[in-house]
C-alpha cells in the first residue's frame, strides 16, 4: 500500500490558504481516480487503486501542528502493509509553483512535518513540497501561510495542481527515483 498525506488545516476558513495546498492535491489526486471516501483516524481518508496499486490518502482533520497523531495512528494500524509514503505540503523555500520530491531529510521549520517526525521518530519518508514562495517585505511566514492565495496564484493554481497529479501519479506507478528524474 502506498500512504499519502496531505497536510493543511481542517474549516472552512482555511480551505484556500496557502498551507492547505497538500489538502488541494489530495482533492486533486481523488477528483483524477475516484475512490472511496470514509473518516477515521481523525483523517477524511480516501481509498483507491492507481496502476493496481492500493492507494490511501489521508487529510488530517487536527490542526497542521498536530498532524503526526494521525500519521501515527494510520501506520500503527497498517503497520508493513505500508510500503512507502507520500507527505505532500508547502515550502516557503520554494517559488510558487514550483515543485520538489525529496526522500527523507529535515522538516525547515515545517510545523506539520516536525510533528510527524516527533510521533513517528523518523525523518525516512517522502515528501512532495509544493512552492508557495517567501512573503514580500516584513510579513510573518507565519501569517504568510494562513493568506488566501492571490488572485493570479489562484489563476496559475489548477495547472499546479494538476502537475503534482501527475507527480503523485509517477511516484505511484514508477517509484520516486523516476519521478524525481521526471519532476524535480
Amino acid at each position: 500500500m502506498v500512504l499519502i498525506i496531505g497536510l493543511g488545516n481542517p474549516g472552512l476558513q482555511y480551505a484556500a490558504n496557502r498551507h492547505n495546498v497538500g489538502f488541494m492535491a489530495v482533492d486533486s489526486v481523488a477528483e483524477k481516480f475516484g475512490g472511496s471516501t470514509y473518516s477515521k483516524f481523525h483523517a477524511q481518508m480516501i481509498a483507491c487503486k492507481i496502476c493496481q496499486k492500493e492507494v490511501l490518502m489521508a487529510k488530517p482533520l487536527t490542526y497542521m501542528n498536530r498532524s503526526g497523531g494521525t500519521v501515527g495512528a494510520i501506520l500503527k494500524h497498517y503497520g508493513s502493509q505500508v510500503q512507502s509514503m507520500l507527505v505532500i505540503h508547502d515550502d516557503l523555500d520554494i517559488a510558487f509553483g514550483a515543485m520538489k520530491l525529496k526522500a527523507g531529510g529535515g522538516t525547515a521549520g515545517h510545523r506539520g512535518l516536525q510533528s510527524i517526525v516527533s510521533v513517528t521518530k523518523s525523518k525516512d519518508f517522502h515528501r512532495l513540497r509544493i512552492g508557495i514562495g517567501r512573503p514580500r517585505g516584513s510579513k510573518r511566514p507565519s501569517l504568510y501561510v494562513l493568506e488566501d492565495f492571490s488572485r493570479k496564484e489562484t489563476r496559475e493554481l489548477d495547472c499546479i495542481l494538476q502537475k503534482a497529479v501527475q507527480t503523485i501519479e509517477d511516484y505511484i506507478c514508477h517509484g520516486i527515483e523516476y519521478a524525481m528524474n521526471q519532476h524535480n
